[in-house]
């Protein structure tokens, strides 16, 4: 088996903890889409929003190859779709980054993913037969998932636990006060 390789390195390997998915049965179109969702989440919420995805609650914003995808409910809320499988893997990864970090010894409350990416691992090419004798190539591409958490300062952790709507909320009151 060949050896795997993160795409990036951590500037401090003391504070932070890493998980690889490698060769994970699902899309890496959706895969990337996922990981650029999370990126600089903390854990907690993260995990949340993962949930809130697997249980067709909340869509996942789609910024890359959005031909054909339709726009979802919500104030703002660009193409998007619910890709239950590739969230319950990268769940699984993310899961297994936080594992990794508190063998390390760094609090769970703490961390924030510094680093999420998806992209294709191995392609395997099958056959569909068809009518008189006849085959049509397909290809069956998996995806790999790399995440890297960083446990991040007391006041930093607060401030990130703030979500994005209420920091929004925020700014349109103090708009409307100004």
């Amino acid at each position: 088996m060949s050896h795997t390789y993160y795409s990036t390195v951590p500037t401090d390997a003391s504070t932070t903890a890493r998980a690889y998915g490698r060769d994970l049965d699902c899309s890496p179109k959706s895969g990337r889409n996922v990981a650029r969702a999370i990126k600089g989440m903390p854990v907690g919420r993260a995990k949340t929003f993962l949930q809130e995805v697997a249980d067709l609650k909340t869509p996942v914003p789609f910024k890359v190859r959005v031909r054909k995808i339709h726009h979802r409910r919500g104030e703002g809320f660009g193409p998007g779709k619910w890709p239950v499988g590739v969230v319950t893997r990268f769940l699984k990864v993310l899961e297994s980054a936080e594992a990794n970090a508190e063998y390390k010894g760094l609090d769970k409350e703490r961390l924030v993913i510094s680093h999420a990416s998806a992209y294709q691992g191995t392609v395997t090419q099958a056959f569909t037969p068809r009518a008189q004798g006849r085959a049509t190539a397909h290809y069956n591409r998996k995806c790999n998932f790399e995440v890297i958490v960083t446990q991040i300062g007391e006041e930093e952790a607060a401030a990130a636990l703030v979500s994005k709507a209420e920091q929004r909320a925020a700014k349109k009151s103090a708009k409307k006060e100004a």
